[in-house]
């Protein structure tokens, strides 16, 4: 039976990163941040009626700035999302695995930033936060977004106390430090109750 961990965490955490490790032991992966291009399209019409248009530059500059759009945006786009997460859950959790002995196949992560606020940790089984250091996260987005100091702080403030306030909705909740690699994979077969793959 497939075990379904919702992997959450802020802006350049490292979720990414140990998401992969996960996948290279066996876990299989819902990626929620690409779903969410695909839910755009899905709902372009309504999303061109209210904004004017459905790309993404564009929404983003109309809602990077002004709350109630975001919320209109995200009362769109999220219920959509959601659906086909538990969609794709579904399928993989029926699709046959390979190597039964093989403990972290039996996984299925449900890879989203805003994992509680999507409410999506009703549908996983365990809940993991990655947690990492502000100025770690800072120097992490400057390297891979080059969107410059402010913008980026900017993004990081966006997020400031959104797990701190949605932590009520599941009480499985668990956080780790994303500073390294192996500690957190020993971490998270504790957490999920798997044994220590080797590799690891």
């Amino acid at each position: 039976m497939a075990l379904i961990l919702g992997l959450g965490g802020s802006y350049c955490a490292g979720k990414s990163r140990l998401s992969e490790a996960l996948q290279s032991l066996g876990a299989r992966q819902i990626d929620v941040d690409k779903l969410g291009h695909q839910a755009l399209q899905d709902q372009a019409y309504r999303i061109t009626r209210e904004f004017g248009s459905n790309e993404r530059a564009s929404l983003a500059k109309q809602v990077f700035s002004d709350p109630k759009k975001l919320a209109l945006l995200e009362s769109i786009v999220h219920p959509h999302m959601v659906v086909m997460v538990k969609e794709m859950i579904k399928k993989l959790s029926a699709e046959a695995v390979v190597d039964h002995g093989a403990a972290w196949q039996q996984v299925i992560i449900v890879n989203a930033a805003i994992l509680l606020k999507m409410h999506l940790d009703q549908v996983c089984d365990k809940v993991v936060i990655i947690d990492a250091p502000w100025l770690l996260r800072l120097y992490r987005g400057l390297k891979r977004d080059k969107k410059g100091l402010f913008a980026t702080i900017q993004r990081m403030k966006q997020q400031r106390g959104l797990f701190a306030q949605q932590a009520k909705h599941c009480a499985d909740i668990h956080r780790v430090s994303s500073h390294n690699t192996k500690g957190f994979l020993k971490q998270l077969a504790k957490i999920v109750g798997l044994a220590t793959d080797k590799r690891a």
